[in-house]
């Protein structure tokens, strides 16, 4: 299940939608296609640099209990032992939730999209705890990334509705990545009208 998010499976789907709409002329496939390649870009961009900025170990190098961090290292160590580096955040579990927010939005009306992919990130995320190549804790974050840039994708083109008073306006929830106490996490931001 490792190949779910290392980028093939996630430009196969973008170059299957991108097939689609131009065969059909079915402008929802072509701006599905380019959305999911404009979240997985932007996601994997940003989850980069935080591994290389964290670098923190994979659970089947790990000199420590919950692996050693080593904050902002040597560039030419990562790159000729990027295990011992890069395990935060999981760039494959970022870049399926991206492929799966900007399809899932696009086609709200295929209820069967979400579960399914769903349930496939859920498999994936225990492949990589099981073959040792994640932390758990690596999740939260590669999940927020990708669900953010994937709806940032698919927000950017559309018209925003205009509101017809102030009690129907929806309630606006936004998560993001933090540091508390020197620790990443996340944090939620509601917004209401």
């Amino acid at each position: 299940m490792y190949f779910i998010g290392d980028g093939w499976v996630d430009f196969g789907l973008a170059a299957g939608f991108l097939s689609y709409g131009l065969c059909k002329s079915d402008n929802r496939a072509l701006q599905t296609s380019s959305q999911i390649v404009e979240s997985i870009l932007a996601s994997g961009f940003v989850v980069q640099v935080i591994k290389h900025v964290t670098g923190r170990e994979n659970p089947y190098t790990a000199t420590a209990p919950t692996g050693k961090w080593r904050f902002f290292p040597n560039q030419f160590d990562y790159a000729n032992n990027v295990a011992k580096y890069d395990a935060m955040p999981s760039g494959h579990l970022a870049a399926g939730m991206a492929t799966l927010t900007v399809i899932g939005e696009n086609y709200p009306e295929r209820k069967w999209i979400r579960p399914l992919g769903y349930t496939l990130l859920g498999i994936l995320s225990f492949q990589m705890l099981n073959n040792g190549v994640h932390w758990a804790s690596d999740y939260p974050l590669a999940v927020a990334f990708g669900y953010s840039f994937g709806r940032i994708a698919v927000n950017r083109g559309r018209t925003p509705l205009k509101k017809t008073s102030k009690n129907s306006a929806p309630n606006r929830i936004a998560v993001g990545p933090a540091v508390v106490g020197g620790a990443p996490g996340l944090k939620a931001t509601f917004r209401f009208p």
